[in-house]
C-alpha cells in the first residue's frame, strides 16, 4: 500500500517479469490484461515477443525502469542471491517486487532494510530463504509487506493434474514421445538419440 493506505493497481504501470517460462508467460499476459504496460527479462532467449510487450535484456536496466519486479526464475548458482543492496539500489523507491520463484533469489536481509528505510516501496512474498519460514523473520513485521505460505499447489485440484502430468508424461516417453517439455527436470533425457519407442510396452 502507498502511505495514504489506498492500494496500486497495474493499470498505466510498468510491470517487469523476470523469467519467461510458462509461470513467466501467464503472469505477463495476466499483467497485460489489467492494463500494465509489461516489460520482460530472461536469461535465454525470448523466441516471440506477444503485441504490446517489450524485451529488455539489460538487467540493470530492467531493474531500472519498472514499478514492479516480479520473479520467475528457477533456483541456479547464477541466480542465488539474485537480488541484493545493489540491485535493490537500482529500483525505484516508488517500486514493488515480488518474489513466487525460489526465497534466496533475493537476499532477505538487504531486502528488510530497504523495506524499513523506504528504499523500496513494498513487496509480495510467496517463498523464504527458510522454509517454513522462522516467526522471527523481520519481513514480518514490516508493514509494507505481503507474504502467503507458499501453498498455491496445496489443492485436491493441483494434485490430480500433478498425478495426470505424471503419468501421461511416462506414457509418452515410453512411446519415445514428449508430452510436456517444459516439465522434464533434466532436458538431456529429450535427446531422441537416448530415447527409442518400445513396441513391446502396450502403451
Amino acid at each position: 500500500k502507498d502511505p495514504s493506505g489506498s492500494g496500486r493497481g497495474f493499470r498505466g504501470q510498468s510491470v517487469g517479469i523476470f523469467g519467461y517460462g510458462a509461470i513467466g508467460r501467464k503472469v505477463a499476459k495476466l499483467a497485460d490484461a489489467f492494463g500494465a504496460h509489461v516489460v520482460l527479462h530472461s536469461r535465454s532467449r525470448i523466441a516471440e515477443i506477444p503485441p504490446g510487450m517489450q524485451v529488455e535484456p539489460d538487467f540493470e536496466r530492467f531493474l531500472g525502469r519498472v514499478d514492479f519486479v516480479s520473479l520467475h526464475c528457477p533456483l541456479s548458482k547464477e541466480t542465488r542471491g539474485l537480488i541484493g543492496e545493489r540491485q535493490i539500489g537500482l529500483m525505484k523507491p516508488t517500486a514493488f517486487i515480488i518474489n513466487t520463484s525460489r526465497g534466496t533469489v533475493i537476499d532477505e536481509p538487504a531486502l528488510a532494510a530497504a523495506l524499513k528505510s523506504g528504499r523500496l516501496a513494498g513487496a509480495g512474498l510467496d517463498t523464504f530463504a527458510t522454509e517454513p519460514p522462522k516467526p522471527e523473520n523481520p519481513l514480518f513485521t514490516l508493514p509494507n509487506v505481503i507474504v502467503t505460505p507458499h501453498i498455491a499447489a496445496a489443492t485436491e485440484h493441483a494434485a490430480n493434474n500433478m498425478g495426470d502430468m505424471a503419468a501421461k508424461n511416462l506414457l509418452s516417453y515410453l512411446r519415445g514421445e514428449i508430452y510436456d517439455e517444459a516439465s522434464v527436470m533434466n532436458p538431456v533425457v529429450l535427446d531422441r538419440s537416448t530415447r527409442r519407442p518400445r513396441p513391446e510396452v502396450n502403451v
